[in-house]
């Protein structure tokens, strides 16, 4: 049950804006999450990414295969070429690098397991207008 106010018009423009932006930085996280514990085509990286934000991030084709390629230049990520199981197509599989585990769990340690303590959960639950 959400507890957020009706927007107008104008708040919700930059709601929008926001929340673009803040998608478009957390993707890379999102993309190194997904390929963490086994090799994924980008279909099964987008449905990951889907399932696991309650739908708030739904990756786009060109957005998704932009970032993976990024993040293999940048070898976080590396990929392999074999066929897929129920077809038999060939299909690029991605999977976490030793040093995108490490960048990955270093920005955990520092964005998410760092920030996101019991402190930070009273704060977000903190009502409007309690100076506390």
């Amino acid at each position: 049950m959400s507890s957020s106010p009706e927007l107008d018009s104008y708040e919700q423009k930059v709601l929008a804006g926001w929340e673009e932006v803040y998608k478009r930085g957390l993707l890379t996280m999102w993309l190194l999450l997904a390929v963490r514990s086994e090799p994924k085509y980008a279909a099964e990286i987008a449905e990951f990414v889907t399932t696991n934000t309650n739908g708030t991030m739904t990756p786009d084709d060109r957005s998704l295969y932009r970032a993976l390629r990024r993040l293999a230049q940048m070898e976080l990520v590396e990929l392999s070429v074999r066929s897929g199981e129920r077809t038999g197509a060939k299909r690029k599989y991605y999977q976490l690098t030793q040093t995108g585990e490490r960048v990955l769990e270093a920005f955990l340690d520092r964005h998410i397991r760092g920030v996101y303590t019991d402190a930070t959960a009273a704060i977000l639950r903190r009502e409007r207008g309690t100076s506390r």
